[in-house]
Formats: structure tokens, sequence, C-alpha cells
């Protein structure tokens, strides 16, 4: 916890995914900061899920563009492999061990409608970002991957990876530490204010 007064150029409030990963960037781009966190490092959602890193979302892509446009469909493309790059490459700069790889990643279905967004998907990403990577899979090859016949086809995407969410999140917090970074974990930001040209 915190026990003194600290100066620094930067306070980050939050030690998850998105806390630690600026300041992983900032401690690259030479700034001094402060992590600041309620709890553990990672105590909240970042350590707490299944570890899946996929270079999609929830919606298909030919949903986002119906939704909000084909340029934000194809913006949101391009950022979802970014955050992926970016998660393999901070790991491999830190060498956290954290059970990261690029096993692939299949979603099953079992709805007739579901293969049919998926395919949709599938097609989409091949004409619009020439990106033929992803593929659709029948029952048979699905219940030879994940050892069930029950769904009916799945979607696969090979560079799919995963995750030990909490290892990588205090794999993260130690290099920050060796670098230089001022971690505090029990340590609430409870208030703030201007103080001259600065915030206390």
């Amino acid at each position: 916890a915190v026990d003194t007064d600290v100066e620094t150029d930067l306070v980050i409030v939050g030690g998850g995914f998105t806390g630690l990963t600026a300041a992983y960037h900032l401690n690259k781009l030479g700034r001094r900061c402060v992590l600041l966190e309620a709890n553990e490092i990672g105590w909240g959602a970042s350590g707490r899920n299944g570890g899946i890193a996929v270079p999609r979302y929830k919606h298909t892509f030919p949903a986002i563009e119906g939704g909000y446009g084909a340029q934000v469909a194809l913006d949101l493309y391009q950022v979802a492999h970014a955050a992926l790059n970016t998660l393999e490459r901070i790991i491999n700069d830190c060498r956290i061990d954290c059970g990261f790889g690029r096993y692939g990643h299949i979603t099953p279905m079992v709805h007739r409608r579901d293969e049919r967004r998926f395919a949709d998907d599938v097609k989409w990403l091949a004409e619009r970002v020439g990106d033929k990577n992803p593929s659709m899979l029948g029952a048979a090859e699905v219940a030879d991957r994940i050892g069930t016949r029950y769904y009916s086809a799945g979607y696969f995407e090979p560079r799919g990876g995963g995750l030990h969410p909490l290892k990588y999140c205090q794999g993260l917090a130690q290099t920050l530490a060796d670098r230089g970074v001022q971690l505090f974990v029990r340590s609430p930001a409870v208030a703030w204010q201007r103080d001259g040209a600065g915030i206390t």
C-alpha cells in the first residue's frame, strides 16, 4: 500500500489488463508512472476470465457492417488483429509464463441460423479483406477436435489462442516493477484535486 508521498508524471488507476498495458507502453516511452490498484493485481475481470484470445467479436463482421457501416467493420477487423499481435509481443518481450499459444479457436454451434451467420462471416473475410484463414468445420470434424458429437458445425479461427489471464497480469506486473514502474496494491484512489499545474 502507498505509505508515503510519491511524485510522478502519470498515475494509472487499476491493475488489470488496461492499466498494466498502459504502464507497459508508458515505461517503453520513458515516462514515469505509478499504478494504483485497490485490491491485488488482476483481481477483477482481467484475472478471472476464460483466457480466450481471438481476433474477432461476439457479432460477425457482416453484422457489424450492417449495423455500423463498412468502414467500421474494416477498422474493427484491423483492431482485433492488432490487439492479439500486441498481446503476443508483450508476452514475448516480458517473457511471461502464462501458457500463451496460438492454438486455434473453434466456435461450435447447433442451430442452422448460426451456421449461416458464420458461413457468411467466412465469405465476408475472404471477399472484403482477402483473409482466407477462418473456415467452417462440419459436424464430424468438430467432434474429432473437441470430443463431442453435440454440435452440428463450427467456425475455426486458426490464429486464435489462449492464456492464463491471472498469470499474465502477475507476470506483466513483475516485469514492470523490475523495469522501474511503481505499483501499489491495496491502494484505492479515493480522491483527486488540481494542485497548481498538477494533480494531487
